[in-house]
């Protein structure tokens, strides 16, 4: 079984990091920087993660695979900011989760959201939704992660 992850990443000095990680290394990933400000601390975040036997093990078929089932996708993350997140959660008792057992290719799949903070837990609907109107343009500008 292999697990493949979809990360959306806000930092508090103004970073979005985007990615996909295949059996928990990255593999594709965008990052863009608004301030010289450096503050690593994660202000939200929402993470996608499929487990299952068909889910692709390589980057460019992980990304296809996203884009394929876009519409799948998009409504994973608009369902819960619609019906369960519109008012916010409560950040200090534990992250947003919710799992679905019937993804793409049969694979489980697993929404996390989570807030560091009050005021953006109360947001987090927007936040979401906007994720999910983006889709496409957050997958197709993914680059090949390196470490150099």
């Amino acid at each position: 079984m292999s697990k493949l992850t979809f990360f959306h990443q806000i930092r508090v000095d103004g970073g979005v990091r985007t990615g996909i990680e295949i059996d928990d290394t990255r593999a594709l990933e965008s990052f863009q920087t608004e301030r010289d400000e450096f503050d690593p601390v994660l202000l939200w975040y929402v993470d996608i993660i499929c487990d299952g036997d068909n889910v692709p093990r390589e980057p460019e078929a992980a990304r296809q695979w996203f884009l394929d089932n876009e519409r799948f996708f998009v409504d994973l993350l608009l369902v819960p900011a619609a019906d369960e997140l519109e008012i916010g959660f409560d950040p200090e008792v534990r992250p947003f989760r919710r799992t679905r057992d019937a993804g793409p290719g049969g694979c489980r799949i697993v929404i996390i959201v989570s807030a560091m903070r009050r005021v953006h837990a109360r947001e987090i609907a927007g936040e979401i939704r906007g994720v999910a109107e983006s889709w496409r343009g957050l997958l197709t500008h993914l680059d090949r992660y390196s470490l150099v």
